[in-house]
């Protein structure tokens, strides 16, 4: 199933982001947004295979990487950015690949500012 284009990204504020897909390759979209001036915002999915080592099972790669730039008025850029990969054997169930991205997502949810606080 495609990716929904334009989709939206909620930075925990009033006012959800939405970015537009700009480009799609066989195993990856682009989206990018650009909800006021001198900000950009980035999403990328890409999906890919790493190579198989001897007697190894080959495993699937999934990475989505949201980038929100912000280009300064002295010239400098200010960005944030998160990423995660889901790794899974070639063939993998597709529940099980779903269940840990749904756990990480609730993990992320729950602890962002634990986490965004350098706590252990």
């Amino acid at each position: 199933m495609p990716l929904a284009t334009p989709t939206t990204l909620n930075f925990g504020t009033a006012n959800p982001q939405t970015v537009k897909k700009t480009n799609q390759d066989n195993f990856g979209s682009t989206f990018l947004g650009k909800p006021a001036a001198g900000v950009e915002i980035g999403l990328k999915v890409r999906h890919s295979y790493e190579a198989k080592k001897d007697k190894t099972v080959q495993m699937e790669r999934h990475n989505v990487d949201i980038t929100n730039t912000v280009f300064n008025a002295d010239g400098t850029t200010t960005v944030v950015q998160a990423y995660a990969v889901i790794r899974c054997q070639r063939g993998a169930v597709t529940t099980s690949v779903q269940n840990i991205a749904h756990a990480l997502a609730d993990y992320l949810t729950t602890n962002k500012v634990a986490i965004s606080e350098w706590d252990v």
